[in-house]
């Protein structure tokens, strides 16, 4: 993972509030381990964040074709 270029907002995870972001940033274990901390707008993420967390699924052929024969 990589640190953030966005404004600053990296917390402690241990200090990280509600409606903040929980996207980590750095390595587990590491001192320097945070979470973005920035305001949350998507699940447990910021928008930056959340949009890549949360992804739709794609719509395939095969998709389309398994969702048919179920209904």
């Amino acid at each position: 993972m990589t640190s953030d270029s966005r404004t600053d907002t990296r917390t402690h995870v241990l200090t990280v509030s509600r409606s903040a972001c929980r996207w980590p940033i750095g390595e587990p274990g590491h001192p320097d381990f945070a979470v973005c901390g920035g305001a949350r707008v998507r699940g447990a993420y910021c928008d930056c964040h959340g949009a890549i967390a949360y992804r739709r699924p794609r719509e395939t052929a095969n998709s389309l074709e398994r969702l048919a024969s179920l209904v």
